[in-house]
């Protein structure tokens, strides 16, 4: 059911709401967690292949999984079906009261050393869960 509820607002009257966390799985550290009040737990963060899926799979959480057409889309160059689906999975972790963990960042998009870049921006998908589930302005 939508609430339309601050969900750490929501998370926080419940028992629950912002913690924050040291666990680790492979070496991959959450930094943050929502706690919620439904028993499901999902996970967050930037750069979902190397990071999020293997510390999600570590806890057994859930992780965002677009629809084949929502990839290809983005491929070609058009985000917004995959935009619309990942708000469509954050809104129903609200509402179901998931306890979210955030792995945060990438470090290694920092290293030009190592990915060839410097890049420490959420991007917009990440960006778009951190200001739903934990309220940040940016």
């Amino acid at each position: 059911m939508k609430t339309g509820l601050d969900y750490p607002y929501v998370a926080k009257a419940m028992g629950g709401g912002l913690r924050n966390t040291l666990k680790a799985v492979d070496g991959i550290v959450a930094k943050r967690m929502m706690v919620g009040w439904g028993g499901k737990v999902a996970f967050i963060g930037r750069n979902m292949d190397d990071r999020v899926k293997k510390f999600a799979a570590g806890i057994k959480a859930e992780t965002f999984s677009p629809t084949q057409e929502a990839l290809d889309m983005f491929k070609k160059g058009d985000g917004s079906l995959l935009m619309k689906e990942n708000k469509a999975w954050v809104q129903k972790l609200k509402d179901e009261g998931y306890t979210v963990y955030d792995v945060g960042l990438d470090p290694k998009y920092s290293n030009p050393h190592i990915t060839g870049r410097n890049d420490q921006s959420k991007g917009e998908f990440y960006q778009m869960e951190t200001k739903e589930i934990f309220n940040d302005k940016n």
